[in-house]
């Protein structure tokens, strides 16, 4: 396994004192994979204090010290080290109360969530993997660590993080995991929001995202119940995130305003709730859209909500060759805004037209313009209105 040189030069410090440390848990996964892994955690016996004497040459931050996790800046680049540890009692069912460090890796391994993520390397020592995770990798398997039950009350975010790497990896959930997290589903409450949106955002981008969610649509119901079930084993097969969100919700009654419920419960970012907002509300039942009805559309969501808008439509087996009208109408710079007008506000005032009357009059004069009863040419704009 390739490891960058900051992260070879923090094993090897530790080493040389004494020490074991090793990479740890996503980076072994993805490497097994066959992928390149981008971050690297690493994990050591050496507790914080011993730590901070082995890297006195080195900047360090107490990222996260009561824990055992020290943030190394070696080589330019911060590298998180934690302490080998056996955690205490999850009283909020996703932090533990206390770590007490222990000098057995096995104990720190068994803590942890999923077998996958349950293996660590060092180039002295090759690879670890205590609990089958390399066999459960190939075996294309989500399988939880010791006790699943356990697993998911310690951290109830857990339950969604199995299923969002099966759905990105394309695996199964082990039956007893699977069990287990329908089993304790409701703990979902005490997640956070956003933690909650984080992990959504990424198991609906997943390639096999139909098929878990539809396996598990009692699950996604606890923290999305607006979303309509019945569309979960045909999401569209384009990943993009917002797309297949609105069409999660492009059934339903009072579309717009139960997006907006979900998109405030789980505290979404602005663009995600204000984009979903202007394309449901301007989704309609019609089988096709006009050349004239998309330049409306453009007037009121702009160029890259419009595009949504008409990939959800296709998605819904309507609209064929809306997005070529589309193109059509930006190829040609047929005006959809009033800034594209060849009039303005000073020539509108200098026919006696003032105050709110002249964003009226240029309204008016660019709906003419986009249902093709006047051509955006100057003079012939003018020459419709009267003189006041």
């Amino acid at each position: 396994m390739q490891l960058p040189e900051n992260v070879l030069t923090c094993i090897r410090l530790l080493e040389e004192n004494g020490h074991r440390a090793h990479v740890v848990g996503g980076c072994v996964r993805d490497f097994c994979l066959g992928k390149e892994p981008h971050d690297f955690d690493m994990t050591t016996d050496a507790t914080p204090d011993e730590m901070r004497e082995v890297f006195r040459g080195y900047r360090t931050v107490d990222t996260g010290i009561k824990h055992g996790t020290l943030t190394v800046l070696a080589g330019g680049e911060p590298l998180e080290i934690t302490t080998w540890r056996v955690d205490g009692e999850y009283a909020d069912h996703r932090h533990p109360q206390n770590v007490v460090f222990t000098k057995s890796l096995t104990e720190d391994l068994k803590r942890r969530d999923f077998t996958v993520n349950a293996m660590c390397y060092s180039p002295s020592e090759g690879l670890i993997d205590e609990f089958g995770g390399r066999e459960d990798l190939a075996a294309g398997i989500i399988r939880a660590v010791g006790e699943p039950e356990r697993r998911f009350e310690e951290d109830a975010l857990r339950i969604l993080r199995a299923l969002r790497f099966a759905s990105v990896l394309g695996f199964s959930v082990e039956k007893a995991t699977a069990d287990a997290l329908r089993e304790k589903k409701q703990l979902l409450g005490s997640v956070s929001a956003e933690r909650i949106f984080s992990e959504w955002k990424k198991l609906l981008c997943g390639n096999s995202a139909s098929r878990i969610l539809s396996e598990f649509a009692d699950v996604i119901e606890v923290f999305l119940p607006e979303a309509d079930a019945a569309r979960f084993p045909s999401l569209p097969e384009n990943g993009d995130f917002l797309l297949r969100s609105l069409y999660l919700f492009a059934g339903v009654e009072r579309a717009p305003e139960r997006y907006l419920a979900a998109c405030d419960r789980l505290r979404t970012d602005n663009e995600t709730k204000r984009r979903g907002i202007g394309v449901l509300s301007h989704l309609t039942d019609s089988l096709s859209l006009s050349k004239t009805e998309i330049l409306h559309i453009l007037f009121e969501i702009e160029k890259d909500d419009t595009e949504l808008l008409l990939d959800l439509r296709a998605a819904l087996g309507k609209g064929k060759g809306e997005k070529e009208i589309l193109q059509t109408v930006l190829a040609e710079r047929i005006p959809y805004r009033i800034a594209d007008l060849a009039v303005g506000g000073k020539d509108l005032t200098q026919r006696g037209i003032r105050g709110k009357e002249i964003g009226e009059t240029l309204k008016d004069l660019l709906f003419a313009v986009m249902d093709g009863e006047v051509p955006n040419e100057k003079e012939k704009l003018l020459a419709g209105i009267a003189r006041k």
